[in-house]
């Protein structure tokens, strides 16, 4: 019995597509068993070898149609939910970008390239998405289902199919875009990405408008990312940084102005990354010599206690020192030299080189430190009676 061509099972239904070929197999195995029923002498009609071709490739129609209907109803499922999924997804992202963001901050580390082509759902995700399923109009023809067998992988795997673009209209200029070049705000309102970019560059140019917002909602920055370029990727990250800096410091430099973030700051003096250049966080003017702003509130208290406290500064290393006893020869830590009176270089100056008081007192820190001190007379430690009558017992005695 002859048969249809296939290539009308192309326009039905699947249910019906798939009733179709049950009954032309059933026709073909009937068919072949008449065949054999007949005698030796009998002229057939059907050649075995073309009846078992139909009834394999009749066989094989069956899971096609079963695949295809399913490819069908995921296809659908996603095209009408892929603004749900892109907004989930963004969601899922902006946390672990925050994350990612906040471990680079810590600790001053140098901010990574932001790139998440594996996780947000860019343009080249929504092409590939796309491309995975067969539209209901576009679908190939199942009459080509037997040749496909001697159709080498090559070309298989160059074979294209055409869908049907999915637009969007963007709220700003009015256009309609592939949904691949949209980005939905937490709103609902959904920004193509020229007109998104131009809302990025609005933002970072004038803090009052930072971060990008629409219907007084921020959008998350994993929205954005997707379809910015990377240079303005890394100029949002840097802005975000910057506008949430309390107190800070830009290099002083005016033709520069750059922002000096805290991993360019060490002991209140900022390092611009563009020139170089050195600044002074407490006034913000160049940094000044030995790293001390005279503007410095906790500087000047110090500095008012040591003139008080008659104390003196090593010109070397800053370092206050306060002298009990010995003479004014001061050998700093640092391994400087100078006079405790004035600070100046040690033998660069005229003044004395003791003062009589600190000589007695480090003449009986000398005696306390000897051997049965504790049993001389009080008259070996108060030197200062022989000196001044108005010192009547020194410091150590007093402390036994």
């Amino acid at each position: 019995m002859a048969h249809r061509g296939r290539g009308y099972l192309h326009d039905a239904h699947d249910e019906s597509a798939n009733h179709i070929t049950e009954l032309q197999l059933q026709d073909t195995e009937l068919s072949a068993s008449s065949s054999k029923a007949k005698g030796p002498n009998e002229t057939f009609t059907v050649e075995p070898h073309a009846v078992n071709q139909q009834k394999h490739e009749l066989g094989n129609a069956g899971p096609l149609f079963s695949i295809r209907k399913m490819g069908r109803s995921f296809a659908n499922t996603v095209r009408s939910h892929v603004s749900a999924v892109m907004r989930t997804t963004s969601q899922a992202n902006l946390a672990a970008e925050d994350r990612d963001l906040a471990h680079g901050l810590k600790g001053n580390a140098k901010q990574p390239n932001v790139k998440h082509s594996n996780t947000s759902w860019g343009s080249r995700q929504l092409s590939k998405l796309r491309n995975l399923f067969v539209s209901s109009s576009n679908e190939r023809d199942l009459s080509s289902v037997g040749s496909e067998r001697t159709e080498s992988s090559t070309s298989a795997a160059g074979s294209s199919v055409n869908l049907t673009s999915t637009t969007t209209h963007c709220v700003a200029c009015g256009n309609d875009n592939n949904v691949e070049d949209i980005g939905r705000a937490p709103c609902g309102h959904v920004y193509c990405r020229d007109c998104l970019q131009n809302l990025v560059k609005t933002a970072i140019a004038d803090e009052a408008f930072f971060p990008p917002r629409c219907c007084r909602q921020t959008i998350p920055f994993g929205i954005i990312q997707t379809l910015l370029t990377s240079d303005l990727v890394l100029t949002y990250i840097n802005k975000h940084v910057e506008f949430k800096t309390q107190n800070r410091t830009y290099c002083y430099v005016q033709t520069c102005s750059t922002f000096i973030g805290s991993g360019n700051i060490v002991d209140n003096v900022g390092t611009c990354r563009e020139c170089r250049s050195k600044t002074c966080t407490i006034c913000k003017a160049a940094a000044h010599d030995r790293g001390e702003c005279p503007k410095d509130p906790a500087l000047q208290e110090i500095l008012k206690m040591m003139g008080e406290n008659g104390w003196q500064r090593c010109k070397s290393c800053s370092s206050v020192i306060e002298l009990k006893h010995g003479c004014n020869h001061i050998t700093c830590r640092c391994g400087a030299h100078f006079c405790y009176l004035c600070g100046l270089s040690w033998r660069t100056c005229t003044c004395a080189q003791w003062d009589e008081r600190r000589l007695l007192d480090h003449a009986n820190l000398v005696v306390d430190r000897r051997p049965g001190a504790h049993e001389l007379p009080l008259e070996s430690f108060n030197l200062y009676e022989s000196f001044n009558p108005s010192y009547t017992q020194l410091e150590v005695v007093n402390q036994r």
